[in-house]
């Protein structure tokens, strides 16, 4: 009995994982394909998740790097909004955060907006 409760608990616990690591891949889709749109992926909760994850797997902050394009190519009024929203919830939920982001140059792009 002891061992069936461990696997149902093991599964849910899988289940959870694999279901926020999708969520992650299908932000980072999304984010490369160059058109942000309003949705569940930028969202508050969402970025209290993941804002570690916007280092990058090189801890280059590519991800980031991207929002500032994205913003500063200002092609798609809507784009420009999502980006500047999930660059703020970077700043808000990663730590120093603000000071990345200023250091990769978000201010000089976000301020004339």
């Amino acid at each position: 009995p002891d061992i069936e409760n461990d696997l149902i608990i093991l599964h849910h616990l899988l289940t959870a994982s694999h279901n926020e690591m999708t969520k992650w891949e299908v932000y980072l889709a999304e984010l490369e394909s160059g058109h942000l749109k309003w949705g569940i992926l930028h969202t508050e909760q969402f970025f209290k998740n993941n804002a570690r994850k916007l280092e990058g797997p090189k801890s280059d902050f590519a991800p980031v790097k991207e929002l500032i394009q994205l913003i500063s190519q200002r092609e798609d009024d809507e784009t420009v909004a999502v980006a500047c929203y999930d660059l703020g919830e970077f700043v808000r939920y990663y730590p120093n955060g603000k000071s990345i982001a200023k250091r990769l140059g978000a201010k000089q792009v976000v301020m004339p907006l």
